[in-house]
């Protein structure tokens, strides 16, 4: 049995190092796939894309086991990211930006959204969390919407856990740009510490969160920053937007996760008998 979190490197060639080694990556995840009993997928978009790209598995030995969101409780132990340890800052407000830096996770986006609020006189700073990687990124997109200043921009690179939850705490609003998952935990990782997330209705955010209320209608910079506007200053509208998100969360817990696993391993062994080595070779009991 093997799991396909999504297929994000099997479309998208410019996340491997060449062409031969995108190629090879493809032909794993075919093989993979002829190979396993039974294949897994965190939610229905995942398993539609499964079918939508023509890989060699059954719809019947696929199934859907969504990952837990109850990890965080919004009561973990904190501590200040660097930058914030200066008086300057202390008091800053922020968009928090979480993710590393590939492309399908816009974060040219979230800076251009920055841009946007600011130049409404919403003065946040954009906070980029994120390791940069070596092939696919964001990099010449996030340059150029930088223009030749980073001002109202931090990129802190990397984050421990205690910081993440002080990021999350403090946070505004977590921008979320993406425009491809085979999940999405972020959304969930904030609401519980009270902090609302905004986003673009589409596979597999609308899946898990089909009623959000403060949720982005392109990814338009313009519409972004509509978006996280209509949350700043309104306690109303982000106890909506996280009460929402926890809401959609009560049924994706990992003791529920774990029950749908075992689930589809008994699924995948009734679908599969073993064979009876009790039997002489050629023959069936």
């Amino acid at each position: 049995m093997i799991t396909i979190q999504d297929l994000i490197a099997y479309r998208v060639g410019q996340y491997h190092s060449s062409a031969d080694a995108w190629l090879e990556y493809r032909s794993n995840i075919r093989e993979a796939c002829v190979n396993a009993d039974h294949v897994l997928a965190f939610l229905d978009d995942v398993a539609d894309a499964l079918r939508l790209d023509r890989l060699p598995i059954e719809p019947s030995r696929v199934g859907i086991v969504s990952c837990g969101v109850d990890h965080l409780t919004g009561n973990e132990a904190t501590a200040t990211p660097a930058p914030f340890l200066d008086p300057a800052r202390a008091a800053e407000r922020f968009v928090l930006v979480l993710g590393t830096n590939y492309a399908h996770k816009n974060r040219d986006l979230a800076l251009r959204t920055g841009a946007e609020l600011r130049r409404r006189g919403v003065e946040h700073t954009v906070v980029l969390v994120g390791a940069h990687v070596p092939f696919g990124s964001s990099r010449e997109a996030e340059a150029t919407a930088l223009g030749v200043s980073d001002d109202g921009v931090i990129d802190l690179m990397v984050a421990t856990s205690e910081e993440r939850n002080w990021l999350l705490r403090h946070a505004e609003v977590v921008l979320y740009p993406t425009s491809a998952e085979g999940f999405g935990l972020i959304p969930f990782e904030a609401a519980r510490f009270g902090t609302p997330t905004v986003s673009v209705g589409f596979g597999p955010i609308s899946e898990l969160r089909p009623d959000d209320p403060a949720r982005a209608t392109s990814w338009d910079p313009v519409d972004l920053a509509d978006a996280v506007e209509r949350l700043v200053d309104d306690p109303d509208a982000t106890a909506d937007a996280v009460n929402a998100t926890l809401a959609a969360g009560t049924q994706f817990t990992w003791d529920a996760a774990a029950e749908w696993l075992v689930g589809e391993y008994r699924r995948a062994l009734a679908s599969h008998p073993m064979p009876d080595r009790s039997a002489p070779p050629g023959t069936s009991r």
